[in-house]
């Protein structure tokens, strides 16, 4: 009876610890497991290279293309500022050409007047390239002056232009004025108060006295001409 007891019972825990071998471990939940984060970290590795890798690339092109359009730039405004030199000589050259015009339209205007008088300027005591001529009529109060071969002066390009009245007086001041290429110069000036008489005209360097006296050198003058006839007027022009 005892070994039949036995029997079973023995039956029985072998049965127990067949049940016990065969229950499979408990596995834990994923976020928990190691591989999974493995895999987490190696996806973040990738994603941070690829990232880096694109970015150097972006930055590569836009380096690169920076440059491209600074040089581009550069270049742009090297052309804009020649052109703009360009603009401004040819403005010059335009405002040039409108005061010859005007001067001529002037001198012509003053020739034609009855009472038109001419002054021929010349180098005092020698021979020069230097001339000029000045047209004027007391009724139209009005002066034109061409002057040529006027270089500049040790005190500069610009110099006064003076009215002279010979026993009338001190010159009087009438104008300051530069040249231009060739040392050439045109204006247009007001004549003195009708009561100034004057008897000629002068050109000084001095171009920063005041406008009480010449204190420069003599570059032209010259005395007014008598009256001229109609036939003779309009050869009174230098070129």
């Amino acid at each position: 009876m005892a070994a039949r007891d036995t029997g079973r019972f023995g039956s029985v825990s072998s049965v127990a610890s067949v049940e016990g071998a065969s229950t499979p471990a408990k596995r834990p939940p994923w976020y928990r497991r190691v591989g999974f984060w493995r895999a987490v970290a190696g996806m973040a590795l990738a994603i941070a290279l690829a990232s880096a890798i694109v970015t150097a690339e972006f930055s590569t092109q836009l380096l690169q293309r920076t440059r491209h359009f600074h040089r581009r730039l550069s270049q742009l405004s090297s052309k804009l500022t020649t052109m703009r030199g360009k603009i401004a000589s040819a403005d010059r050259e335009i405002a040039g050409m409108r005061i010859t015009v005007e001067i001529d339209d002037s001198l012509r205007r003053i020739l034609a007047e009855p009472d038109a008088r001419i002054i021929r300027l010349a180098p005092p005591g020698q021979t020069s390239q230097r001339v000029g001529v000045i047209a004027f009529s007391p009724a139209l109060r009005r002066a034109a002056i061409e002057i040529a071969g006027l270089t500049a002066s040790p005190a500069g390009n610009s110099f006064s232009l003076w009215w002279t009245r010979g026993k009338h007086g001190p010159p009087l001041w009438a104008a300051r004025f530069s040249t231009g290429a060739g040392g050439k110069a045109g204006l247009m000036i007001a004549l003195p108060a009708a009561d100034q008489t004057i008897n000629g005209a002068m050109i000084t360097a001095d171009s920063s006295a005041t406008e009480d006296q010449p204190q420069g050198a003599t570059i032209l003058q010259g005395e007014v001409a008598p009256a001229l006839a109609p036939s003779v007027k309009t050869r009174h022009k230098i070129g």
